[in-house]
């Protein structure tokens, strides 16, 4: 395999980056897988097919993590001009694998958001091409995984001596733009060079996963929406500690003309009504009675009472 001209910056190694991105992506879209699928159990109460399609692209997700992994084992990251023909192969071959883990996952992702939208009520109009959509998908993907199998002689061989040139146009008519613009974007340096053509990859596979689960997510956030309100009116309607309400009181009779109280303490409550005033003070303010002074104005009004009688 010819190699690269060594870079400038000589023996540089960009594994660290694509560990840290590579399992942070995977991580997050298994997150998200989890959740919709908790989503569906225990909220929605009913997992369809939409749901199991994005578990197999989660599957395959996992699987490239792992051909990353490997990757990096043989080199992925450093220049290919610092690495000898062995890892130059191993490298090739878990490459290639991990292209076809692209295209099922990335097929599995389609076929999920296509039975997804047959799950919302739409125009029947509309159910036809989705359907039509889904089998489409299936069947292009497989004769592209096909020909990209029989078109890479290490797949048989064990040697690395296929023509990129010939892949990319014999399967450029089953397959999008995309795919047949790789080869124009693909450096010559593949193992040092091709780091930022894998990260862009890496993006667009894990962040459709997450895309296709995020409108399934819909009910769990309603469901934990309803849980916090109920939670701050229970605390808006709890009655603080520091604080005394007075409240008015509807006169009645002439002892309430009089001004009728009557106070209680609750532990570090102190409730007070009134029937002229209607406040809220802190307790801290409120003087202290002693009993003597309570038995005082209670014979006060019954005198008072009295003379009005």
């Amino acid at each position: 395999m010819e190699k690269a001209i060594p870079p400038l910056e000589g023996n540089q190694d960009k594994a660290p980056a694509i560990i840290i991105v590579a399992t942070i992506l995977v991580t997050l879209t298994t997150l998200f897988v989890l959740v919709r699928f908790a989503v569906r159990i225990w909220i929605v109460k009913a997992v369809g097919w939409d749901d199991w399609t994005i578990l197999f692209a989660e599957f395959g997700a996992i699987i490239g993590l792992a051909f990353d992994y490997m990757k990096i084992h043989y080199g992925f990251g450093r220049p290919d001009s610092f690495l000898d023909q062995h890892q130059l192969l191993e490298f090739a071959k878990y490459s290639y694998g991990q292209w076809i883990q692209n295209f099922a996952t990335l097929m599995w992702t389609k076929v999920s958001i296509c039975l997804f939208l047959l799950r919302i009520p739409v125009n029947k109009a509309l159910v036809r091409p989705l359907q039509g959509a889904v089998v489409f998908l299936i069947v292009s993907n497989v004769i592209l995984t096909i020909l990209w199998i029989a078109q890479c002689s290490a797949m048989l061989q064990l040697t690395c001596r296929y023509s990129p040139e010939n892949l990319y146009g014999s399967t450029g008519a089953c397959c999008i733009g995309r795919t047949v613009l790789n080869f124009q974007a693909m450096p010559k340096d593949k193992t040092f060079g091709g780091v930022t053509h894998w990260m862009w990859r890496a993006f667009e596979v894990n962040i459709g996963i997450m895309a296709a689960c995020a409108p399934a997510l819909l009910p769990g956030f309603r469901w934990l929406n309803s849980l916090f309100k109920g939670f701050a009116s229970s605390r808006s309607q709890s009655k603080s500690p520091d604080e005394v309400h007075l409240k008015s009181v509807e006169r009645k009779s002439p002892e309430n003309d009089i001004g009728h109280r009557s106070s209680q303490s609750f532990g570090n409550e102190i409730s007070i009504v009134t029937g002229c005033v209607d406040a809220t003070v802190p307790a801290n303010q409120i003087r202290k009675t002693s009993i003597v002074e309570v038995e005082h104005r209670r014979v006060v009004d019954h005198l008072n009472l009295e003379d009005l009688s």
